[in-house]
């Protein structure tokens, strides 16, 4: 598939059926001699600004489809009226991607205007429209406990975040400018275990010894700062609950509609947020309660990392 842009060599997998390429987008848009598919008139390079940080899933169990995720460092975005983000964070789309679509690009008599929009159409419809449907496949596999799907691509997360890393400093994201409380004192519980200060609040960074080699607590702390969550079993959780509310929103959000959760849910976006009145009210959201039930049952299934 897709040969020479992907090779076999560019794919990771878990051994349950799930591959994650391991290249951007933009790496095998460019190599193509696409470097703008028209997503803004007024960036006249968009796949390097947008395209690098969507990444090409591959599941094949009862079936074979593919699906994005994306995976953010912090950015800044120059182009004005158009931004693809500044703020970090992995995003799971549960909409099936036609991965035709892109294969069809691979041939340079292919390469034209039509066959680029309908990319682009396919590629807007996985990662920002509104109503559209999950693949159930996709649907399947992370509802299943067992899948090692979500591991697998919150460890590529922090292999990408470690290429950031500078004299043993990553610096802390904006948003961790005043992180919510529950992050704060998770982190501050972290520092307590590594015997060290991992997450630095005076400095703004985190101080990693070894990028190539993360202890148990720098992982959850780069997690944290850039996910939300503390630790990987609680970022594993979060995808399975939205998965899960695909299907039956009802056991899981009662107060709201199918429809407005269903929007909400076909995405899974793990990113920090703001504190907000309803979760003080309401208490943590089930996958942030580290001995709740959905971390809990990820910690016996999956071994730390």
């Amino acid at each position: 598939m897709l040969e020479p842009y992907v090779s076999t060599g560019d794919w990771a997998s878990t051994g349950d059926g799930f591959s994650l390429c391991t290249k951007c987008l933009a790496e095998i848009l460019l190599p193509m001699g696409i470097r703008h598919t028209g997503l803004s008139d007024s960036n006249p390079a968009d796949v390097e600004s947008f395209y690098d940080d969507w990444y090409l899933y591959r599941i094949e169990r009862d079936g074979v489809c593919f699906g994005l995720v994306k995976m953010r460092e912090q950015e800044r975005d120059y182009f004005p009226g158009y931004a693809d983000g500044d703020d970090p964070g992995v995003t799971i789309s549960f909409v099936g991607f036609p991965v035709e679509k892109l294969e069809l690009l691979g041939e340079k008599e292919n390469r034209t205007p039509e066959n680029l929009q309908a990319f682009v159409d396919a590629f807007r419809n996985v990662t920002e429209r509104r109503r559209q449907r999950h693949e159930p496949g996709i649907q399947r596999y992370f509802s299943d406990v067992r899948s090692r799907g979500a591991y697998l691509i919150a460890d590529a997360y922090l292999k990408k975040l470690m290429e950031k890393v500078q004299n043993g400093q990553l610096p802390l994201p904006d948003r961790m400018r005043r992180p919510p409380r529950r992050i704060r004192k998770g982190m501050e519980a972290l520092n307590a275990v590594a015997g060290r200060t991992v997450c630095d609040f005076a400095r703004k960074c985190l101080h990693i010894a070894d990028p190539s080699n993360l202890s148990r607590e720098e992982a959850c702390c780069v997690l944290a700062a850039h996910t939300g969550s503390l630790n990987v079993h609680s970022f594993a959780a979060e995808v399975r609950f939205h998965s899960d509310a695909l299907i039956s929103p009802a056991a899981r959000i009662p107060v709201i509609g199918h429809a407005i959760w269903y929007e909400s849910a076909i995405r899974a976006d793990m990113q920090i947020e703001p504190e907000k009145w309803l979760e003080a009210v309401l208490g943590l959201k089930p996958y942030h309660r580290l001995n709740g039930a959905l971390v809990r049952c990820q910690q016996r299934i999956h071994a730390d990392p």
